[in-house]
């Protein structure tokens, strides 16, 4: 059974951020595939651990934090629902859409412990790298080489950046065959070019600086990692060069950007602070954002969400909400980096150093949009297809955690056996001498 969920999976992984369509329509909003195929694998995974609860990862360092922020969205949905404010008109609120919007949050969450429960082998992550990366390139290739079949997440540079992490942690950690490096930098540079240097130095038309930060924070940290030296005295001159000679392009993203609305934001994450202030402990609900900002908010219903995860779970989910979020997210880069530097196997310590610096993309990259959790007024039902990567690279780095633990304690074992052998042939040898004595 284990095997054949492995199985589900890995399908799931590879055809989510593909496969977008609406199944059933319910206003602007309704079931999609992605959502849909999750929770019948979330069902399914749960029979499993309830056969085999030793599949859970009880003792890993992201377990405590993904299950109180899961009680917390249950814990804010419910108040937001009971005790609702009465001068709140209430135009879009719905009880399907209070549910809808916690369990966006619960799959999220469920996901991780997904993979973390399935993935028991070093192969296994070895699969979700290359499925990863097999659906990174054909997002890259669809509508630039060829025009494929498929209906793209939106947002699907994240998936990119997580899979662009991966390969450039295996070029600079792992022992690989040349002409696989070779592909493996290519790979690199062409989701940079396509996602950041295309669209910043042709003709830009369009900015989209939170995804470009997505996109260029890991690469930036893992060869920061991996030449600390060099990076530290090369990237602060190369950065000034390149800006100084660029500086008709950086004032033309910060028009567009003005041009856009995008300042507007600095109102909208004034408004979601004062509506945590309001709630301070659970928040006004998840799902409650866009009635509650027409009525408390500077600017009404321009934009749905604080275009901002933490400012949004603050309001949401409280304080509350916004502590154990920040506090998995400190676990998850501190996990990826301690089996980076104590892990002997280089392929675990590349997988995990690679999760930690794109988790930390994604992490920053939420502090400008909707990257990590979804907002549900700010098409989550959808955009999950791609935010839910994240989550996946955090299940994965439970995999990895229990790998490396139960490698140790192995090796540990087996040294203790050997030494325990060594002094009873040690004994043996000192009762044999007074006999031949």
């Amino acid at each position: 059974m284990t095997r054949f969920l492995r199985l589900l999976l890995f399908a799931w992984l590879a055809t989510t951020p593909l496969l977008v369509i609406r199944l059933v329509a319910v206003r602007n909003s309704g079931i999609f595939l992605p959502t849909l195929g999750l929770s019948l694998l979330l069902a399914l995974t749960g029979v499993q651990l309830v056969r085999s609860p030793a599949l859970l990862p009880w003792r890993s360092r992201l377990t405590v934090p993904l299950l109180a922020l899961a009680l917390t969205a249950v814990l804010a949905g419910l108040q937001g629902a009971l005790f609702y404010d009465r001068s709140v008109f209430g135009e879009h609120r719905y009880a399907l859409v209070q549910i809808y919007a916690v369990a966006l949050t619960l799959l999220s969450i469920g996901a991780a412990f997904a993979v973390a429960a399935l993935l028991r082998t070093a192969d296994d992550l070895r699969w979700l790298r290359l499925i990863l990366v097999g659906v990174a390139l054909l997002l890259l290739l669809d509508d630039r080489v060829v025009d494929l079949p498929i209906w793209k997440a939106r947002w699907w540079p994240l998936i990119a950046a997580h899979a662009m992490s991966l390969v450039l942690a295996a070029v600079l950690l792992e022992r690989q065959w040349w002409p696989l490096r070779l592909a493996g930098a290519l790979f690199v540079l062409q989701v940079i070019y396509d996602i950041i240097v295309g669209p910043f130095f042709g003709n830009v038309r369009s900015q989209w600086i939170s995804g470009w930060v997505a996109v260029a924070v890991p690469p930036a940290l893992l060869i920061l990692c991996r030449f600390p030296r060099t990076t530290v005295a090369l990237a602060v001159p190369a950065i000034g060069l390149v800006a100084g000679l660029n500086w008709h392009l950086v004032e033309r993203v910060v028009h567009l950007s003005y041009a856009e609305g995008d300042f507007l934001r600095f109102r909208l994450w004034e408004d979601a602070l004062a509506m945590s202030l309001q709630r301070p402990m659970f928040g006004i609900g998840p799902g409650n954002y866009l009635d509650y900002i027409m009525r408390y908010g500077q600017i009404g219903a321009i934009m749905s969400s604080p275009h901002g995860n933490y400012q949004q779970v603050a309001a949401e989910m409280g304080l509350v909400g916004l502590g154990f979020l920040l506090w998995l997210a400190y676990r998850s880069l501190t996990l990826g980096w301690r089996i980076y530097r104590t892990a002997a196997d280089p392929f675990l310590r590349s997988f995990a150093l690679a999760g930690a610096c794109s988790l930390a993309g994604q992490f920053a990259a939420a502090f400008l949009g909707d990257f990590l959790l979804p907002s549900y007024h700010n098409g989550g039902y959808w955009t999950i297809a791609a935010t839910v990567y994240g989550f996946v690279v955090m299940g994965a780095l439970m995999s990895a955690e229990r790998l490396c633990r139960d490698r140790v304690a192995a090796n540990g074992s087996g040294a203790q056996a050997a030494a325990n052998a060594e002094r009873r042939d040690q004994g043996d040898e000192a009762r044999r001498q007074p006999l031949e004595g």
